[in-house]
């Protein structure tokens, strides 16, 4: 049976449309030899025409211990119809014009030359495969576009966050915005452009921190601290976890940070506690009777320490007299600390009296304490030898 083939030969860099008659025995053969060549098949006809007219060049191939003959036009001299047969896929025995053949010779040389031509060419092929793979790990290889596609996914979770968080608030304009820069985030995910991500990730935080902004500013208690005394609020925390945010996402996609920034980089969140923590000692050292308080409750605790040390101690002696678990010369160490710690406390217990919510008052106790209590400490060394 005769068919006429219409298809398509995808080459190494691009696609060949390829027509034919074919003879062999049943359209079933005739399919799976357009398989076993990797031939795309677009129509296969019977070819009720004489075969010999179809065309001005035939060529035979060998398939399953059969010879196949094929004929098909080509516009071209005999080696140039060879190597393209041969390229798509055709394990070509002969070939010849129908019209004005070769030699026999000819033919033969033709056919060894296409060959080894093919041959250099795959191995040309394989290696321009083998280079473009490697070239393509070492770029998805590069920690720049890991860190890339860690900060899309960040951006992405923080825009919904946002979005739904000021629903109602937000423009829609800006909305808009941020989707179009979502979709352009999505497709450049798959490639490489470090530099468009980068911008279009610093875009998208500055439209979410001002919004963010806008919309606490508009509808949260400026008034509502995080504890009593604070003068830190919701909004203050806040701005600081935004600002954390922004530096590890620049910071994870190799970006240069701003100097004013730098401390965010090196201490992360806990900067936050810090920032925070400050932001109230400023504001107690600005506030006399803020700072007075902490003053007098620093006193009492000095006050209660000392106390307590001296139990400690007067527990260890009463001991050591009981069982006798150190020598003599310990024993004279602690009794000797015993009565400089007592002196101290009971100037610190006698002076809390004459405490007043002033704070010069109670610095020069303070200082008449520590005075006090050294010129007593050197009589009591100079009478007693101790």
């Amino acid at each position: 049976m005769t068919f006429i083939v219409n298809g398509i030969k995808e080459g190494f860099d691009k696609k060949y449309s390829i027509e034919f008659v074919l003879w062999v025995d049943s359209s079933l053969l005739a399919k799976k030899f357009l398989e076993n060549i990797w031939i795309i098949v677009l129509s296969l006809k019977e070819y009720k025409e004489t075969k010999w007219k179809f065309g001005n060049i035939s060529f035979t191939v060998n398939y399953l211990q059969q010879e196949i003959p094929l004929f098909a036009n080509f516009d071209g001299d005999l080696s140039q119809a060879c190597d393209f047969f041969l390229m798509a896929g055709f394990d070509i025995e002969d070939i010849n014009f129908i019209n004005n053949p070769l030699p026999k010779d000819d033919v033969t040389k033709i056919i060894e030359n296409s060959k080894k031509e093919k041959e250099r060419k795959k191995e040309e092929e394989k290696k321009m495969v083998t280079q473009k793979q490697e070239a393509e790990k070492k770029i998805f290889e590069d920690p720049r576009l890991v860190g890339d596609k860690k900060v899309i996914e960040r951006i992405f979770g923080r825009t919904e966050k946002v979005i739904e968080l000021t629903k109602g608030f937000i423009s829609g304009k800006d909305v808009k915005m941020l989707r179009e820069k979502e979709d352009e985030l999505k497709k450049l995910k798959l490639g490489t452009n470090h530099e468009r991500i980068v911008e279009l990730v610093e875009e998208m935080t500055a439209i979410l921190e001002a919004t963010e902004n806008d919309f606490y500013a508009a509808n949260v208690d400026k008034e509502k601290k995080i504890f009593g005394d604070s003068i830190v609020t919701d909004i203050d925390i806040q701005k600081e976890i935004n600002k954390v945010e922004k530096i590890e996402q620049l910071k994870n996609v190799w970006w240069k940070i701003k100097s004013t920034e730098q401390d965010y980089q090196a201490f992360g969140r806990s900067l936050i506690f810090i920032k925070i923590l400050f932001k109230d000692i400023a504001h107690l050292f600005k506030t006399p009777e803020h700072l007075m308080n902490m003053l007098y409750n620093t006193y009492d605790l000095v006050e209660l320490v000392i106390a307590f040390v001296l139990i400690e101690i007067s527990a260890y002696m009463l001991a050591n007299t009981i069982f006798l678990f150190s020598d003599n010369s310990n024993y004279e160490y602690f009794y000797l600390l015993y009565i400089k710690i007592w002196l101290f406390w009971l100037l610190v217990f006698w002076a809390r009296k004459l405490r007043k919510k002033n704070i010069q008052i109670l610095t020069a106790l303070v200082i008449a304490i520590v005075i006090l209590y050294l010129i007593l400490i050197r009589i009591i060394s100079n009478n007693f030898s101790l």
